[in-house]
């Protein structure tokens, strides 16, 4: 019982006491959830200086495949695999660092730059009333704006995740994609 720390895989909440950290992520992704391709467990606690790349850090290097629609410089734009509505983004510096506030100035006005334009051209390209922001980063330790397109607050709010194909999240990136 003392032992129940738990630890994120990517949304699921795992305790130590039932993994086998031995075992390979596959497995490990098996016995968790059987349509999940990817399994990182991090823990909850952080430093400001990143001891190990993020997922987020393979998306950006093209390690682990996105569904892109914004790159630049500094920054980098695809859909959240596990999104709350239709064509939610994370928005993502290329500087590594767990915290928003431990972004230098040049790398924290060009991720607000990058959310105010993103969310601009989504309002435009989705057709709805709004696209409101989350910086809220508990689940991965890299800094990550979350834009949420939306018409009403229970949207915006939510919490239950919905699941697109391939194929719709392809649709729905091309929906939005910008400067690519």
């Amino acid at each position: 019982m003392t032992n129940k720390k738990p630890r994120i895989c990517l949304g699921v909440v795992v305790f130590r006491k039932e993994l086998n950290y031995a075992e390979g992520a596959a497995n490990i992704a098996s016995r968790i959830h059987a349509s999940c391709w990817l399994v990182l467990c991090i823990p909850k606690v952080y430093t400001s200086a990143m001891q190990e790349p993020s997922i987020f850090s393979h998306i950006i290097a093209g390690d682990i495949p996105s569904y892109k629609v914004y790159e630049d410089d500094y920054t980098f734009a695809f859909l959240d695999i596990s999104p709350t509505v239709r064509g939610h983004v994370l928005v993502v510096p290329k500087q590594p660092v767990p915290y928003i506030w431990d972004l230098d100035d040049e790398h924290y006005h060009a991720l607000m730059s990058t959310v105010k334009g993103r969310g601009a051209h989504m309002r435009e390209r989705l057709r709805v009333d709004y696209v409101g922001i989350k910086v809220i980063g508990e689940q991965v330790p890299h800094t990550h704006v979350q834009l949420v397109p939306f018409n009403r607050a229970d949207d915006y709010n939510s919490t239950k995740s919905l699941s697109f194909t391939p194929e719709q999240m392809a649709e729905i990136a091309g929906e939005i994609e910008f400067g690519i």
